[in-house]
């Protein structure tokens, strides 16, 4: 990451320094210092130009600070170069770009009502269908969106803003996504018949593609009897840890959540669909399991119950998501990782 942020500054200072050089320039200078890694003399000699009354050099340098600020993670210092040149030219076609930016470093810094209010701003004021260069007009709804139902839990907030995306002119394959994290937070609020018919929906309008799979994944889970749910974390970790230890499949199948069960490897894309999707590869390696549990690890969205000693000979970790459902503590995933895998991060 820090290479390729380190190469995408050298790229903005070639491409500020194209063009006959009578003298050499600051901008010059301060590329003279990167490709020796004086990364802070390339700082120092580029400060001074914030103070420039031209709008494509100061975007120039600001963006080459923002990007040398941001592999040294310092997210304040990052924020004030934006504000140099937002502040300097409020209705350049580059603020709103750099203003989206200043609201996901916000995020960041955890400054999450101040990063919703630029994105209120975003959408309100300098983001129209006719003035929206860089195409921000969505992702800014999905992240005020995100921040509503993440960090305030504003559930209802967050459909509101997610509603009056819809209805606007997207692609097909966006909107059936869009709708999909409408009926999520419906069955958050509770209201589980407007989510099916929202999912429902989505499955009716286009076959075969990520979404419409998705949806009806979700229709399995809601339309089906939660017998693998428990209303104690301890219990379902229990029930697991004796399955995974008596080799029993069929248990194993009982426990896993219907619908949406997921699959993948630590540090990569998960694969989504019904526990049937693992049940060949349990049944490879589960005769030969002598499992050792661990205590159950904390995460964002519930807890992991880890097992090493698991034999497939590239994973010897397994990961087992338990999650706080509609109906109670729910086996919703599996996730394949290593001693040697998690040693590289």
């Amino acid at each position: 990451m820090k290479a390729f942020c380190r190469s995408l500054v050298l790229g903005l200072i070639f491409l500020a320094s194209a063009g006959p050089v009578i003298a050499l320039d600051p901008i010059d200078q301060a590329q003279l210092f990167l490709e020796k890694g004086l990364d802070q003399r390339a700082i120092e000699t580029l400060l001074p130009l914030l103070e420039s009354k031209d709008e494509e050099r100061l975007s120039q340098v600001v963006e080459i600070l923002y990007s040398l600020y941001s592999l040294k993670s310092d997210t304040a210092r990052s924020i004030e170069v934006l504000e140099t040149f937002i502040h300097r030219f409020p209705d350049s076609t580059m603020t709103p770009l750099y203003l989206y930016w200043v609201a996901k470093l916000e995020e960041n810094r955890g400054q999450h009502e101040r990063a919703q209010n630029i994105y209120r701003d975003l959408i309100g004021n300098r983001l129209t269908k006719s003035k929206d260069p860089y195409n921000l007009l969505s992702s800014v709804y999905e992240d005020l969106a995100y921040s509503l139902e993440k960090n305030q839990k504003d559930f209802p907030g967050a459909i509101q803003v997610l509603e009056h995306l819809l209805q606007a002119p997207i692609h097909q394959e966006e909107r059936n996504r869009i709708m999909n994290q409408v009926g999520m937070l419906y069955e958050k609020i509770g209201n589980v018949d407007r989510a099916k018919n929202i999912y429902r929906e989505v499955v009716a309008i286009l076959p075969d593609c990520p979404a419409r799979n998705f949806a009806a994944l979700r229709l399995i889970y809601l339309e089906s009897e939660p017998t693998w749910a428990r209303q104690d974390l301890q219990t379902l970790a229990n029930e697991l840890q004796a399955a995974f230890s008596g080799k029993d499949l069929a248990v194993l199948g009982s426990l896993a959540k219907a619908g949406d069960f997921w699959f993948g490897l630590m540090y990569s894309e998960f694969e989504v669909g019904e526990f049937a999707l693992i049940e060949s590869y349990l049944a490879e390696y589960l005769p030969y399991t002598t499992p050792v549990f661990r205590e159950l690890e904390k995460k964002e969205n519930g807890y992991h119950l880890k097992i090493e000693n698991w034999p497939d000979p590239e994973y010897d970790i397994m990961y087992l998501s338990i999650e706080e459902g509609r109906n109670g503590w729910e086996w919703t995933g599996v996730i394949l990782s290593s001693h040697e895998l998690e040693s590289l991060f």
